[in-house]
């Protein structure tokens, strides 16, 4: 019965190269590759693992656990807490619930990023404790439960949100110096990384949402520059993280205009060029052919 529940799940995570996929059953992490036909136990424990994710290399799978972070090799098996710190209202790697509602997209909990080439970890340290606690009843169960669940009204705090990476070898955690926007309140709403694995790729934003950074930070010491800004009086949509492309240079989608269109920009972020325009919406990109040099959206 265990078995048949499993295989009718809608949707599997399957690793980078396709060759195996996550199964969680009973509060713990498996992994299934089909070419060999075994599964492997990754975790023994009676706490739930949320928001697994495979690393680029196929060599380790992510995990949090009581808002921390954690990494288990699918080799050795061995399990280490990349952080110790989380608690219910500091959370490590995981979004709080106006994050992932409002910025992140509903149902995304996940607030780390896997560098490139699997040695680093970039994530979110959100500090949700300056929001109002206010009671929900749940009314799922057949005998009704009181949750408690903090949640900002207007004028209120709201949650405070560091960006750090972790080096997998050592564990050494370096946050990214966002000093200059200290003076306000503001969002980190999306997380990235360079194609090259040195630099994170990151946006900020104020809390009415009127202007958007694109910022690049050094992993080595968390120094960060901003690209260019994004401004409205009105509104700016978070769309999604830069396209790189092998010349180093990226493609952007923005509204500037009043319409969505793509842009081309340098590594230093400079304009190289407006790739479309007119009275219309990019919906989406849907693949960037480098090689002819098309663009399909």
């Amino acid at each position: 019965a265990d078995a048949k529940e499993l295989v009718s799940r809608g949707s599997f995570q399957l690793s980078p190269g396709e060759d195996g996929f996550l199964i969680r059953f009973a509060s713990d992490l498996y992994c299934y590759f089909w070419k060999q036909d075994k599964a492997v136990r990754l975790t023994h424990d009676s706490e739930e693992e949320q928001e697994a994710e495979f690393s680029p290399d196929e060599r380790m799978v992510s995990f949090l656990r009581n808002s921390n972070l954690y990494i288990v090799g699918l080799e050795d098996g061995r399990e280490r807490a990349l952080t110790k710190e989380g608690t219910a209202d500091i959370l490590y790697g995981r979004l709080d619930w106006v994050y992932q509602e409002e910025v992140y997209g509903r149902g995304n909990y996940r607030a780390y990023w896997w560098s490139p080439d699997s040695t680093q970890i970039a994530l979110l340290r959100i500090d949700q404790s300056a929001e109002p606690v206010f009671p929900v009843v749940n009314h799922l169960p057949t005998l009704q439960e009181l949750e408690k669940e903090r949640y900002p009204k207007a004028g209120s705090g709201q949650p405070k949100a560091d960006l750090g990476i972790i080096r997998i070898r050592d564990g050494s955690l370096t946050w990214v110096d966002n000093f200059r926007y200290q003076a306000g309140e503001f969002l980190i709403v999306r997380v990235g990384w360079h194609p090259d694995s040195t630099r994170v790729v990151y946006q900020i934003q104020n809390r009415i949402q009127t202007w958007l950074d694109l910022n690049l930070a050094q992993a080595s010491d968390g120094k960060s520059k901003t690209l260019f800004r994004e401004t409205s009086p009105a509104w700016v949509e978070v769309i999604e993280e830069p396209v790189w492309l092998k010349d180093k240079s990226f493609l952007w989608l923005s509204d500037r205009s009043g319409y969505r269109h793509l842009y081309r920009y340098g590594e230093d972020g400079k304009l190289m060029q407006t790739l479309t325009e007119g009275k219309w919406d990019i919906a989406s990109v849907v693949k960037v052919d480098e090689k002819n040099g098309w663009i399909y959206f």
